[in-house]
């Protein structure tokens, strides 16, 4: 299998079974390839016209319009732990609030946010799901 392939495979490996898809993905290679033809025919070697095409392709998620799959436990994992780490970092950055007086009240309560969302995600890790259920979710959404 070419270089050209193996990328295009792994540009697709995670919209998988949808004909939109599957009809993108032949396109992609056909481009890919014609574009390698074309510089290989004006003087440029191989490797680097291989290498040139896929630059110019690093991701296909702005092309399609479905979501891809994603394993849910992980991404539920991920996510409490986002969460838990912007909550422990706003409370230590209250902590000097608490000599002041004003802060007490919001330190004290980012503290038991924190202690929850610790219990939570340390339960999450005890259960050590790594099954391999997936759906459907807009993961870049999620995360910005």
């Amino acid at each position: 299998m070419d270089k050209i392939q193996q990328h295009v495979d792994r540009l697709f490996r995670t919209y998988k079974g949808s004909k939109q898809a599957q009809e993108l993905k032949q396109e992609i290679l056909s481009n890919l390839q014609a574009r390698v033809a074309d510089m290989t025919m004006s003087g440029v070697s191989r490797e680097a016209a291989i290498s040139s095409a896929i630059a110019n392709i690093p991701s296909i998620a702005h092309l399609l319009d479905e979501k891809p799959r994603v394993l849910l436990y992980r991404f539920w994992v991920e996510w409490v732990q986002r969460v838990l780490l912007y909550t422990l970092v706003a409370w230590i950055v209250t902590m000097p609030f608490r000599f002041v007086g004003n802060g007490t009240g919001s330190n004290t309560l980012l503290m038991f946010i924190s202690l929850g969302i610790g219990i939570v995600y340390g339960g999450l890790l005890l259960l050590k799901r790594y099954d391999r259920k997936t759906g459907w979710m807009n993961v870049q959404a999620s995360f910005t």
